[in-house]
C-alpha cells in the first residue's frame, strides 16, 4: 500500500510540473491547450492505457520514454497484477493464470518498479528545469522589451 500512494504521490508531482511546463512555455492559455491537447493524445496513446506496447509502430515506441502515463501505469499495473497467483477465467476466454503473465502479455516488465519511480522522478526535475528556464526567458525578454521602450520615449 505504500508503493501505491508513492507512485501515485510521484506521479501528482509530474502533473503539476507539466502544467507548470505548460503554463510558462506558452503565453496564454488558448496557445496551451492548443498544444497539450495533440501532445496528451501521443502520451497516453503510448503509454499502454489503450493499445498493448507490442502492437504499437516502432517509429512510435520512443515517445513513451517522455510519458508520465506510461510509467504509471505501468507501475500501477505492476503493483496490482505482481502479487496475483490465480486469476479466474471464463469458460470461453482464453487468459494468462498468474499476475507476471498478464503483465508479460501486455507488454509490461514486473521487475521495472524501481525503474518508473526513478522514471517519474527525472520527468518531474526535467519539467521543473525547463519550466525555470522558460520562466528566465520571458522575464529577460520582457526587461529587454521595457528597457527599449524607456530608451525611446
Amino acid at each position: 500500500m505504500l508503493k501505491l500512494g508513492t507512485v501515485l504521490c510521484i506521479a501528482s508531482f509530474v502533473a503539476i510540473a507539466y502544467g507548470f511546463m505548460i503554463s510558462a512555455l506558452f503565453g496564454t492559455p488558448e496557445y496551451a491547450n492548443l498544444v497539450m491537447v495533440p501532445l496528451n493524445t501521443l502520451l497516453i496513446l503510448s503509454s499502454g492505457i489503450y493499445i498493448t506496447l507490442s502492437s504499437l509502430w516502432v517509429g512510435l515506441a520512443w515517445i513513451k520514454t517522455f510519458s508520465s502515463f506510461y510509467y504509471t501505469f505501468e507501475s500501477l499495473m505492476i503493483l496490482y497484477w505482481n502479487f496475483l497467483d490465480d486469476i479466474e477465467c471464463g469458460s470461453d476466454i482464453s487468459c494468462e493464470r498468474l499476475g507476471p503473465q498478464a503483465l508479460a502479455q501486455r507488454g509490461f516488465d514486473e521487475n521495472n518498479l524501481n525503474y518508473n519511480i526513478l522514471a517519474l522522478l527525472m520527468l518531474a526535475l526535467g519539467m521543473h528545469v525547463i519550466t525555470l528556464l522558460a520562466v528566465i526567458y520571458r522575464k529577460n525578454k520582457s526587461s529587454t522589451l521595457y528597457t527599449r521602450s524607456t530608451i525611446f520615449c
